[in-house]
Protein backbone atom coordinates (compact mmCIF):
# COMPACT_ATOMS: atom_id res chain seq x y z
CA UNK A 1 0.00 0.00 0.00
CA UNK A 2 1.27 3.22 -0.77
CA UNK A 3 0.65 6.22 1.43
CA UNK A 4 0.59 10.32 0.33
CA UNK A 5 1.60 13.42 1.91
CA UNK A 6 0.92 16.33 0.89
CA UNK A 7 2.53 20.03 1.63
CA UNK A 8 -1.28 21.72 1.78
CA UNK A 9 -2.07 20.43 5.31
CA UNK A 10 -3.01 23.63 6.43
CA UNK A 11 -5.56 24.10 3.53
CA UNK A 12 -7.00 20.80 4.74
CA UNK A 13 -8.94 22.65 7.85
CA UNK A 14 -9.80 25.25 5.41
CA UNK A 15 -11.14 23.10 2.78
CA UNK A 16 -13.50 21.58 5.33
CA UNK A 17 -17.45 22.39 6.00
CA UNK A 18 -17.56 23.96 2.25
CA UNK A 19 -19.58 21.66 0.39
CA UNK A 20 -24.10 21.97 0.67
CA UNK A 21 -24.92 19.39 -1.32
CA UNK A 22 -27.14 20.65 -4.20
CA UNK A 23 -27.74 18.46 -6.52
CA UNK A 24 -29.56 20.69 -8.81
CA UNK A 25 -3.78 30.83 -31.32
CA UNK A 26 9.49 35.43 -47.28
CA UNK A 27 12.33 36.30 -48.70
CA UNK A 28 11.55 38.40 -51.88
CA UNK A 29 13.36 40.13 -54.37
CA UNK A 30 13.18 43.91 -54.19
CA UNK A 31 13.32 46.56 -56.83
CA UNK A 32 13.25 49.23 -54.95
CA UNK A 33 15.85 52.39 -55.51
CA UNK A 34 18.87 51.52 -53.76
CA UNK A 35 18.56 53.46 -49.66
CA UNK A 36 15.14 53.49 -50.29
CA UNK A 37 11.67 50.90 -48.88
CA UNK A 38 9.03 49.77 -49.66
CA UNK A 39 5.85 48.03 -47.87
CA UNK A 40 4.09 45.17 -49.54
CA UNK A 41 1.51 43.08 -48.11
CA UNK A 42 1.97 39.78 -46.70
CA UNK A 43 -0.23 37.02 -45.73
CA UNK A 44 0.30 35.08 -42.26
CA UNK A 45 -1.55 32.34 -40.41
CA UNK A 46 -2.07 32.73 -36.56
CA UNK A 47 -2.15 29.23 -34.92
CA UNK A 48 -2.65 30.17 -31.83
CA UNK A 49 -2.33 32.86 -28.66
CA UNK A 50 -1.35 33.18 -25.11
CA UNK A 51 -1.20 35.19 -22.46
CA UNK A 52 1.88 33.38 -20.96
CA UNK A 53 4.33 32.69 -23.77
CA UNK A 54 5.60 29.66 -20.58
CA UNK A 55 2.26 27.56 -21.87
CA UNK A 56 3.97 27.74 -25.48
CA UNK A 57 5.26 24.00 -26.38
CA UNK A 58 6.76 24.36 -29.90
CA UNK A 59 6.70 21.11 -30.26
CA UNK A 60 3.14 21.15 -30.44
CA UNK A 61 3.69 22.70 -33.91
CA UNK A 62 6.31 20.66 -35.82
CA UNK A 63 3.67 18.77 -38.03
CA UNK A 64 2.76 22.26 -39.28
CA UNK A 65 5.55 21.74 -42.64
CA UNK A 66 6.09 25.95 -42.10
CA UNK A 67 8.81 27.91 -40.07
CA UNK A 68 7.05 28.91 -36.55
CA UNK A 69 7.24 32.52 -35.77
CA UNK A 70 6.13 34.24 -32.13
CA UNK A 71 5.83 37.59 -32.26
CA UNK A 72 4.17 39.70 -28.80
CA UNK A 73 1.44 42.59 -29.53
CA UNK A 74 1.09 45.98 -28.49
CA UNK A 75 -1.82 43.79 -25.94
CA UNK A 76 1.27 41.41 -24.45
CA UNK A 77 -0.61 38.70 -26.41
CA UNK A 78 1.89 36.12 -27.43
CA UNK A 79 0.81 34.60 -31.15
CA UNK A 80 2.38 31.88 -32.70
CA UNK A 81 2.43 32.24 -36.51
CA UNK A 82 3.15 31.07 -39.83
CA UNK A 83 4.38 34.23 -42.00
CA UNK A 84 5.98 35.39 -45.43
CA UNK A 85 2.82 34.55 -47.73
CA UNK A 86 2.92 36.24 -51.01
CA UNK A 87 -0.30 36.66 -51.78
CA UNK A 88 -4.44 35.75 -50.75
CA UNK A 89 -4.20 31.93 -52.62
CA UNK A 90 -1.06 31.51 -50.77
CA UNK A 91 -2.67 31.77 -47.72
CA UNK A 92 -5.62 30.27 -48.20
CA UNK A 93 -3.84 26.87 -49.60
CA UNK A 94 -1.46 27.33 -46.76
CA UNK A 95 -4.57 27.49 -44.63
CA UNK A 96 -6.51 24.66 -45.79
CA UNK A 97 -3.58 22.74 -45.18
CA UNK A 98 -2.70 23.68 -42.00
CA UNK A 99 -6.69 23.02 -40.67
CA UNK A 100 -6.46 19.52 -41.77
CA UNK A 101 -3.90 18.67 -39.64
CA UNK A 102 -6.19 19.84 -37.27
CA UNK A 103 -5.45 23.35 -36.42
CA UNK A 104 -9.57 24.32 -37.03
CA UNK A 105 -9.33 27.27 -35.50
CA UNK A 106 -6.62 28.61 -37.55
CA UNK A 107 -6.96 31.86 -39.44
CA UNK A 108 -4.95 34.28 -41.62
CA UNK A 109 -4.46 38.41 -41.90
CA UNK A 110 -2.66 40.32 -43.70
CA UNK A 111 0.77 42.46 -42.18
CA UNK A 112 2.85 44.84 -43.65
CA UNK A 113 6.42 43.41 -45.11
CA UNK A 114 8.84 46.22 -45.44
CA UNK A 115 11.33 45.93 -48.17
CA UNK A 116 15.17 47.68 -47.67
CA UNK A 117 17.10 47.57 -50.07
CA UNK A 118 21.12 47.27 -49.92
CA UNK A 119 23.34 50.39 -50.49
CA UNK A 120 25.93 48.24 -51.80
CA UNK A 121 24.00 46.11 -54.35
CA UNK A 122 22.03 47.21 -57.84
CA UNK A 123 18.53 48.38 -57.63
CA UNK A 124 17.86 47.10 -53.98
CA UNK A 125 18.78 43.42 -55.49
CA UNK A 126 21.46 41.40 -53.48
CA UNK A 127 24.01 40.17 -55.54
CA UNK A 128 24.87 35.82 -55.30
CA UNK A 129 28.95 35.87 -55.22
CA UNK A 130 29.39 32.07 -54.06
CA UNK A 131 28.12 29.18 -55.82
CA UNK A 132 24.55 27.70 -55.38
CA UNK A 133 24.65 23.96 -54.96
CA UNK A 134 21.59 21.76 -54.63
CA UNK A 135 20.79 20.45 -51.98
CA UNK A 136 20.58 16.86 -51.97
CA UNK A 137 17.56 14.68 -50.06
CA UNK A 138 19.82 12.60 -48.25
CA UNK A 139 20.65 15.72 -46.07
CA UNK A 140 17.36 15.47 -45.14
CA UNK A 141 15.12 13.04 -43.45
CA UNK A 142 14.20 9.91 -45.10
CA UNK A 143 11.39 10.18 -47.15
CA UNK A 144 8.64 7.51 -46.58
CA UNK A 145 8.50 4.32 -47.61
CA UNK A 146 4.79 4.71 -48.59
CA UNK A 147 3.15 8.06 -50.02
CA UNK A 148 -0.34 8.91 -51.89
CA UNK A 149 -0.92 9.35 -55.63
CA UNK A 150 -3.98 10.93 -56.65
CA UNK A 151 -5.73 9.11 -59.30
CA UNK A 152 -7.62 11.21 -61.98
CA UNK A 153 -8.42 8.46 -64.18
CA UNK A 154 -7.99 5.91 -66.66
CA UNK A 155 -7.76 7.72 -70.47
CA UNK A 156 -6.89 6.50 -73.83
CA UNK A 157 -4.02 9.07 -74.05
CA UNK A 158 -2.55 11.31 -71.19
CA UNK A 159 -3.71 14.07 -74.47
CA UNK A 160 -7.32 13.64 -73.54
CA UNK A 161 -6.74 15.36 -69.92
CA UNK A 162 -8.52 18.51 -69.66
CA UNK A 163 -7.92 21.44 -67.37
CA UNK A 164 -4.65 20.15 -67.39
CA UNK A 165 -2.79 23.97 -66.15
CA UNK A 166 -4.21 23.41 -63.03
CA UNK A 167 -4.04 20.00 -62.95
CA UNK A 168 0.15 20.13 -63.24
CA UNK A 169 0.05 22.81 -60.33
CA UNK A 170 -0.96 20.29 -58.14
CA UNK A 171 2.15 17.95 -58.71
CA UNK A 172 3.81 15.79 -60.87
CA UNK A 173 1.82 13.83 -63.25
CA UNK A 174 2.84 10.25 -63.52
CA UNK A 175 1.45 7.34 -66.05
CA UNK A 176 0.77 3.70 -65.23
CA UNK A 177 -0.41 1.49 -68.14
CA UNK A 178 -2.81 -0.65 -68.22
CA UNK A 179 -5.35 -2.79 -70.70
CA UNK A 180 -6.59 -0.30 -73.53
CA UNK A 181 -4.62 3.02 -71.91
CA UNK A 182 -2.98 4.23 -69.40
CA UNK A 183 -4.16 5.29 -65.61
CA UNK A 184 -2.99 9.08 -64.98
CA UNK A 185 -1.83 10.74 -61.46
CA UNK A 186 -0.28 13.59 -59.94
CA UNK A 187 1.71 13.43 -56.92
CA UNK A 188 3.96 12.34 -54.99
CA UNK A 189 2.45 12.91 -51.39
CA UNK A 190 4.05 12.34 -48.08
CA UNK A 191 1.63 13.99 -46.20
CA UNK A 192 -2.09 12.44 -45.83
CA UNK A 193 -3.80 15.46 -45.31
CA UNK A 194 -2.27 17.16 -48.26
CA UNK A 195 -2.98 14.40 -50.46
CA UNK A 196 -7.07 14.83 -49.37
CA UNK A 197 -7.28 18.21 -50.36
CA UNK A 198 -5.38 17.88 -53.91
CA UNK A 199 -8.09 15.12 -54.17
CA UNK A 200 -10.81 17.73 -53.83
CA UNK A 201 -8.97 20.04 -55.67
CA UNK A 202 -9.29 17.73 -58.49
CA UNK A 203 -13.14 16.41 -58.33
CA UNK A 204 -13.63 20.43 -58.31
CA UNK A 205 -11.92 20.56 -62.17
CA UNK A 206 -13.70 17.74 -63.22
CA UNK A 207 -12.10 14.89 -62.46
CA UNK A 208 -15.41 13.39 -60.62
CA UNK A 209 -13.91 9.61 -60.39
CA UNK A 210 -11.27 10.48 -59.08
CA UNK A 211 -9.58 8.89 -56.19
CA UNK A 212 -6.43 8.50 -53.06
CA UNK A 213 -4.04 5.84 -53.46
CA UNK A 214 -1.43 4.25 -51.81
CA UNK A 215 1.93 3.29 -53.22
CA UNK A 216 5.56 2.09 -52.38
CA UNK A 217 7.94 5.16 -53.16
CA UNK A 218 9.75 2.69 -55.82
CA UNK A 219 6.98 1.43 -57.74
CA UNK A 220 6.13 5.35 -58.37
CA UNK A 221 9.63 6.06 -59.25
CA UNK A 222 9.10 3.02 -62.27
CA UNK A 223 5.65 3.96 -63.06
CA UNK A 224 6.70 5.83 -66.26
CA UNK A 225 9.16 3.26 -67.30
CA UNK A 226 6.51 -0.19 -66.67
CA UNK A 227 3.17 -1.28 -65.18
CA UNK A 228 3.03 -1.08 -61.47
CA UNK A 229 1.00 -1.75 -58.78
CA UNK A 230 -1.19 0.74 -57.51
CA UNK A 231 -2.99 0.05 -53.90
CA UNK A 232 -6.37 1.83 -53.76
CA UNK A 233 -6.60 3.48 -49.52
CA UNK A 234 -9.82 2.29 -49.80
CA UNK A 235 -9.71 -1.36 -51.31
CA UNK A 236 -6.59 -2.15 -48.25
CA UNK A 237 -8.27 -5.15 -46.64
CA UNK A 238 -7.26 -5.86 -42.69
CA UNK A 239 -6.95 -8.98 -40.92
CA UNK A 240 -9.60 -8.27 -38.24
CA UNK A 241 -7.90 -8.90 -34.90
CA UNK A 242 -9.82 -10.93 -32.31
CA UNK A 243 -11.97 -8.61 -29.85
CA UNK A 244 -9.31 -8.23 -26.65
CA UNK A 245 -10.95 -9.90 -23.46
CA UNK A 246 -11.39 -7.80 -20.46
CA UNK A 247 -9.72 -8.58 -17.23
CA UNK A 248 -11.00 -9.82 -14.49
CA UNK A 249 -11.44 -7.23 -11.39
CA UNK A 250 -8.37 -9.01 -9.40
CA UNK A 251 -6.17 -8.51 -12.43
CA UNK A 252 -7.21 -5.03 -12.66
CA UNK A 253 -6.42 -4.69 -8.91
CA UNK A 254 -2.59 -6.16 -9.66
CA UNK A 255 -2.34 -3.09 -11.92
CA UNK A 256 -3.13 -0.41 -9.52
CA UNK A 257 -1.23 0.57 -6.73
CA UNK A 258 -3.21 1.20 -3.71
CA UNK A 259 -3.44 4.71 -2.37
CA UNK A 260 -4.11 5.96 1.06
CA UNK A 261 -4.06 9.80 1.42
CA UNK A 262 -5.50 12.80 3.04
CA UNK A 263 -5.73 14.95 -0.09
CA UNK A 264 -3.98 14.24 -3.53
CA UNK A 265 -3.59 16.86 -6.37
CA UNK A 266 -4.11 15.55 -9.89
CA UNK A 267 -1.85 18.23 -11.76
CA UNK A 268 -1.77 18.35 -15.47
CA UNK A 269 0.65 15.41 -16.69
CA UNK A 270 3.67 17.03 -18.77
CA UNK A 271 5.17 13.94 -20.57
CA UNK A 272 7.90 16.22 -21.60
CA UNK A 273 8.89 16.85 -17.95
CA UNK A 274 10.00 13.28 -16.42
CA UNK A 275 12.21 14.93 -13.36
CA UNK A 276 9.14 16.68 -11.41
CA UNK A 277 7.66 15.52 -8.85
CA UNK A 278 4.24 15.86 -9.82
CA UNK A 279 5.12 13.84 -13.23
CA UNK A 280 6.35 11.03 -11.15
CA UNK A 281 3.36 10.56 -9.14
CA UNK A 282 1.30 10.83 -11.95
CA UNK A 283 3.48 8.69 -14.73
CA UNK A 284 1.61 5.22 -13.89
CA UNK A 285 2.51 1.97 -16.21
CA UNK A 286 1.14 1.21 -19.23
CA UNK A 287 -1.62 -0.75 -18.79
CA UNK A 288 -2.47 -4.45 -21.32
CA UNK A 289 -5.05 -4.15 -23.52
CA UNK A 290 -7.42 -7.14 -21.67
CA UNK A 291 -6.76 -4.29 -18.64
CA UNK A 292 -8.04 -1.35 -20.56
CA UNK A 293 -11.23 -3.47 -21.97
CA UNK A 294 -12.49 -3.66 -18.15
CA UNK A 295 -13.03 -0.04 -18.40
CA UNK A 296 -13.47 0.67 -21.84
CA UNK A 297 -13.59 -2.08 -24.60
CA UNK A 298 -14.19 0.81 -27.44
CA UNK A 299 -11.31 3.21 -26.00
CA UNK A 300 -9.10 4.92 -28.55
CA UNK A 301 -6.18 2.20 -29.60
CA UNK A 302 -4.41 5.66 -31.19
CA UNK A 303 -3.71 6.43 -27.50
CA UNK A 304 -1.66 5.00 -24.75
CA UNK A 305 -3.12 4.05 -21.17
CA UNK A 306 -1.36 4.43 -17.94
CA UNK A 307 -2.43 3.31 -14.09
CA UNK A 308 -2.02 5.80 -11.58
CA UNK A 309 -3.09 4.10 -8.62
CA UNK A 310 -6.66 3.25 -7.10
CA UNK A 311 -8.33 4.04 -3.58
CA UNK A 312 -11.93 2.99 -1.87
CA UNK A 313 -14.59 5.40 -2.11
CA UNK A 314 -16.94 4.32 -0.05
CA UNK A 315 -17.72 0.22 0.31
CA UNK A 316 -17.90 -1.64 -2.76
CA UNK A 317 -16.87 1.54 -4.44
CA UNK A 318 -13.02 1.65 -6.04
CA UNK A 319 -12.23 4.10 -7.91
CA UNK A 320 -9.08 4.23 -10.55
CA UNK A 321 -7.17 7.11 -11.53
CA UNK A 322 -5.73 6.44 -15.64
CA UNK A 323 -3.82 8.55 -17.74
CA UNK A 324 -4.52 8.41 -21.29
CA UNK A 325 -1.97 10.59 -24.01
CA UNK A 326 0.13 10.46 -27.21
CA UNK A 327 3.32 12.09 -25.79
CA UNK A 328 2.28 15.53 -25.65
CA UNK A 329 1.40 18.16 -22.87
CA UNK A 330 -1.08 20.44 -24.91
CA UNK A 331 -4.05 17.99 -26.13
CA UNK A 332 -4.32 14.44 -26.29
CA UNK A 333 -3.13 14.30 -22.48
CA UNK A 334 -5.79 13.48 -20.00
CA UNK A 335 -6.37 11.56 -16.30
CA UNK A 336 -9.76 9.84 -15.86
CA UNK A 337 -11.50 8.81 -12.85
CA UNK A 338 -13.44 5.46 -13.04
CA UNK A 339 -15.80 4.67 -10.73
CA UNK A 340 -16.32 0.65 -10.22
CA UNK A 341 -19.40 -0.93 -7.97
CA UNK A 342 -17.93 -4.28 -7.01
CA UNK A 343 -21.28 -5.55 -5.88
CA UNK A 344 -22.56 -4.86 -9.20
CA UNK A 345 -19.28 -5.54 -11.31
CA UNK A 346 -20.31 -2.53 -13.05
CA UNK A 347 -18.40 0.88 -13.96
CA UNK A 348 -20.87 3.62 -12.18
CA UNK A 349 -18.54 6.75 -13.41
CA UNK A 350 -16.05 8.47 -15.09
CA UNK A 351 -14.81 11.42 -14.20
CA UNK A 352 -12.09 13.95 -16.19
CA UNK A 353 -9.31 15.37 -13.26
CA UNK A 354 -6.69 16.49 -15.59
CA UNK A 355 -6.36 17.76 -18.79
CA UNK A 356 -4.80 20.40 -20.83
CA UNK A 357 -6.52 21.81 -24.69
CA UNK A 358 -4.95 24.31 -26.55
CA UNK A 359 -7.02 25.85 -30.07
CA UNK A 360 -5.69 28.82 -32.51
CA UNK A 361 -7.05 31.09 -29.43
CA UNK A 362 -7.98 29.52 -25.97
CA UNK A 363 -6.43 27.45 -23.39
CA UNK A 364 -7.87 25.50 -20.75
CA UNK A 365 -6.29 23.60 -17.82
CA UNK A 366 -8.16 21.11 -15.53
CA UNK A 367 -6.42 20.10 -12.04
CA UNK A 368 -8.38 18.08 -9.23
CA UNK A 369 -7.82 18.01 -5.76
CA UNK A 370 -9.17 14.66 -4.20
CA UNK A 371 -10.14 15.19 -0.10
CA UNK A 372 -13.13 14.35 1.90
CA UNK A 373 -14.42 18.46 1.50
CA UNK A 374 -17.23 17.80 3.79
CA UNK A 375 -15.98 15.80 6.58
CA UNK A 376 -18.45 12.64 6.25
CA UNK A 377 -15.14 10.10 5.67
CA UNK A 378 -15.80 9.85 1.99
CA UNK A 379 -12.56 11.48 -0.24
CA UNK A 380 -15.03 14.11 -3.15
CA UNK A 381 -13.26 16.10 -5.80
CA UNK A 382 -12.14 19.56 -6.12
CA UNK A 383 -11.87 20.35 -9.59
CA UNK A 384 -10.51 23.55 -10.92
CA UNK A 385 -10.70 24.67 -14.92
CA UNK A 386 -9.15 27.52 -16.17
CA UNK A 387 -9.77 29.44 -19.29
CA UNK A 388 -7.62 31.61 -21.26
CA UNK A 389 -9.23 33.40 -24.52
CA UNK A 390 -7.49 35.52 -27.10
CA UNK A 391 -9.98 36.94 -30.31
CA UNK A 392 -8.42 37.98 -33.31
CA UNK A 393 -8.21 41.57 -32.68
CA UNK A 394 -6.31 40.60 -29.65
CA UNK A 395 -8.35 40.72 -27.02
CA UNK A 396 -7.83 39.04 -23.56
CA UNK A 397 -10.25 37.45 -20.73
CA UNK A 398 -9.61 34.71 -18.61
CA UNK A 399 -11.52 32.88 -16.06
CA UNK A 400 -10.93 30.28 -13.26
CA UNK A 401 -13.82 28.16 -12.27
CA UNK A 402 -13.96 25.69 -9.10
CA UNK A 403 -16.56 22.93 -8.70
CA UNK A 404 -17.26 20.33 -6.20
CA UNK A 405 -18.42 17.17 -6.07
CA UNK A 406 -19.40 14.85 -3.24
CA UNK A 407 -20.23 10.81 -3.26
CA UNK A 408 -23.95 10.34 -2.55
CA UNK A 409 -23.75 7.13 -2.27
CA UNK A 410 -23.72 5.72 -5.41
CA UNK A 411 -22.38 8.62 -7.68
CA UNK A 412 -20.36 12.18 -7.58
CA UNK A 413 -22.90 14.99 -7.65
CA UNK A 414 -21.94 18.09 -8.26
CA UNK A 415 -22.31 20.87 -4.76
CA UNK A 416 -22.28 24.52 -3.59
CA UNK A 417 -19.28 25.91 -2.22
CA UNK A 418 -18.81 27.96 0.31
CA UNK A 419 -16.48 30.98 0.29
CA UNK A 420 -15.25 29.45 -3.31
CA UNK A 421 -13.16 32.64 -3.68
CA UNK A 422 -11.50 32.29 -0.26
CA UNK A 423 -10.66 28.77 -1.34
CA UNK A 424 -9.16 29.59 -5.07
CA UNK A 425 -6.61 31.76 -3.03
CA UNK A 426 -5.97 28.87 -0.82
CA UNK A 427 -5.12 26.45 -3.60
CA UNK A 428 -3.44 29.49 -5.63
CA UNK A 429 -6.16 28.78 -8.62
CA UNK A 430 -7.54 32.48 -8.39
Amino acid sequence: MKYYTNSITTLFSVILFIFCINPSMAQTSSTTPVNETKVEKRYQIQLAAYKNPQLIQLDNFKNVGHAITIEKNDKDIHRVLVKGLQDETAAKTALAIIQAKGYKDAFYTTYDFVIASDANTSGGIESVENIIEPVFMGELEQPKDEVFLVELGAFESVNLLHNTAEIRSMGELFRQKVQGGERIYVGIFEDLALAELTLKKVIAQGYNTASLRKVERSKILNTNAQSGFVQNVSDRSYNTPAPVVAANVNEVNQNFEKMNFQIFKVDAYDPTNTTSFINTMLQGREVSPSVLAFFDKNADKSFKYYSIGSFDIAPNYTAYMIRTGKGSFHNDNNIYLYVYDQLNKKMVGKELISSVLTTTNTYSKIQTWITDANKDGILDLLISQKYETTTPDGQYASKNELTGKVWTGSAYTIADIKDADKLKVKLGVN
